[in-house]
C-alpha cells in the first residue's frame, strides 16, 4: 500500500490521506480502516464501496485512533519489511522475483523468456536480473532463495554474480554468500560449544546481561524481534531473521545467546 502526498494525519485529530492500494491485503486492511469510520452511521442504513488494486482512493476520518494510525503504518511498512528474496524459475523460460515479510508476500515481477539456446538463455537471465537488482534491497534483505528444477538456478546465480562483478554492484558482490549461511555455521558453533564447552556459552537475558558486564561477550545470537537491544551488547552480533529455521531453535533458547570470550563456571550462580 502507498501513501500519496503528505501523510496529513495526527493522533485523536481529523485528517485526510490519499491511498493506493497495490496488493490483496491492501485491500482487506482499507476495508478494516473504512468500516469504524462508517459505525456513526444509522442503523439499517446501507453503503457500499467499491475498491480496486492500483486506484487511488481518498479517506477522511473524523478521528484518527492509535488503532486506525498503526494499521495504515503497518500497511504502509508491508513492503519494506521483507528480510526474505525468492527467485523461482522454470527450465521453459518463467521466473518469478518475490519478497517475503512476516505478513506478506509481494510479487515483484513475472518473467517470461526462454532457454531453449544459449542466447535465449542469456537474455531470459538477463531480464531476471534486471528484476533482481530493481527489487531487491540487500541492504535490508537478510536471505535470498534462487530455486528451479534442474541446473537452472545455479546456471542464473554463476550469471547473477558474473554480472555483479561486470558492473561492480557492490551489494551483490558483497553478499555472495547469502547472509543465512554464515548465521547457521555461527548457531552450530553456539551448539557445539554448550555440549563440548559449556563454559563460554550462555542463553537467556539475564546471563547474556551479566556476560555482558563482564565484558565476556564475543560472539552476540539473537532473534530479530529482540534485536532493539543488540547496540548495548560488545562482541559481533549476529540477528537471525525471523523467516530462518535457526532463528525458530534460537527462539527456543529465550532468543538471545552469547559465546564468550573466556569461561564463566559460575554465571548460573551470579545471576540468582
Amino acid at each position: 500500500m502507498k501513501l500519496v502526498g503528505k501523510k496529513n494525519i495526527v493522533l485523536d485529530k481529523p485528517g485526510t490521506v490519499k491511498i493506493i492500494p497495490e496488493e490483496p491485503d491492501d485491500l482487506w486492511l482499507l476495508y478494516n480502516l473504512v468500516l469504524p469510520a462508517n459505525e456513526h452511521a444509522p442503523t439499517r442504513l446501507f453503503h457500499t464501496l467499491t475498491l480496486k488494486k492500483n486506484k487511488e482512493i481518498v479517506l477522511t476520518k473524523k478521528v484518527w485512533d492509535s488503532v486506525a494510525v498503526d494499521m495504515l503504518r503497518e500497511g504502509c511498512n508491508m513492503f519494506s519489511s521483507a528480510d526474505l528474496a525468492v527467485v523461482l524459475m522454470q527450465q521453459q523460460g518463467l521466473a518469478h522475483v518475490f519478497l517475503v515479510g512476516k505478513r506478506v508476500t509481494t510479487l515483484c515481477a513475472k518473467i517470461n523468456g526462454s532457454t531453449s539456446s544459449s542466447s535465449n538463455s542469456d537474455k531470459f537471465f538477463e531480464n531476471v536480473f534486471r528484476a533482481f537488482v530493481k527489487h531487491v534491497d540487500l541492504g535490508t534483505i537478510q536471505c535470498v532463495i534462487i530455486g528451479s528444477p534442474g541446473c537452472v538456478k545455479d546456471e542464473f546465480q554463476g550469471y547473477l554474480l558474473s554480472e555483479a562483478q561486470r558492473l561492480k554492484l557492490k551489494s551483490i558482490e558483497d553478499n555472495k554468500e547469502t547472509n543465512v549461511v554464515p548465521k547457521i555455521r555461527v548457531f552450530k558453533e553456539f551448539l557445539d560449544m554448550v555440549t563440548r564447552n559449556s563454559d563460554r556459552a550462555c542463553y537467556g537475558p539475564k546471563n547474556v546481561e551479566t556476560a555482558h558486564e563482564m565484558l565476556a561477550i564475543e560472539t552476540l545470537l539473537i532473534t530479530d524481534d529482540l534485536s532493539g537491544s543488540k547496540k548495548k551488547y560488545g562482541g559481533k552480533v549476529f540477528v537471525f531473521s525471523s523467516m530462518h529455521l535457526s532463528s525458530e531453535e534460537l527462539a527456543k533458547l529465550t532468543g538471545i545467546a552469547a559465546m564468550l570470550r573466556f569461561p564463566l563456571p559460575d554465571l548460573d550462580e551470579m545471576v540468582k
